[in-house]
């Protein structure tokens, strides 16, 4: 199970105990900001029917959020310093906050954050998903050469 999966998981399991959002950063500010108030059911556009502007969204987005908010981010490594910064902010008034990343960057909200260390799959389970990933794209590989791409 990747990140992506596992934070998929806790989304499911948690969003009728919390009010829940799970987004990735991909390079848009305004479309990762939409995407949250959007599964919080926050307004998106003013009363005259035009879009808010990203900052605009952020403070919709903070002032709709509260103890019983859950963001769940399963790229952390690509959230930029801005988001990281409103992050702290959210977090400082109670706003549950979980980063998923490969490594912890050990800066900022990270270092304010507890840090839980998943195992690491077993070579068999590895192997497992290599060989439904290759199955899934028509690819036939033998036991050997699953090990050596491992």
């Amino acid at each position: 199970m990747g990140k992506g999966e596992f934070a998929q998981g806790l989304y499911e399991e948690l969003l009728g105990e919390f009010s829940a959002a799970i987004a990735i950063y991909k390079g848009s500010g305004k479309k990762f900001f939409q995407a949250l108030a959007f599964q919080l059911d926050i307004p998106t556009e003013n009363d005259e029917g035009k879009s808010l502007t990203m900052d605009q969204l952020k403070e919709e987005i903070a002032s709709n959020c509260n103890d019983s908010t859950l963001l769940i981010f399963p790229e952390a490594k690509r959230l930029t310093t801005g988001i990281r910064y409103w992050l702290e902010d959210l977090m400082a008034s109670g706003v549950r906050v979980v980063c998923l990343a490969v490594a912890n960057p050990g800066r900022d909200i990270f270092l304010e954050m507890l840090e839980i260390e998943l195992e690491m799959p077993s070579d068999q389970r590895i192997r497992e998903v290599m060989r439904s990933e290759a199955k899934r794209q028509g690819l036939n590989l033998s036991e050997s050469r699953l090990a050596e791409l491992q």
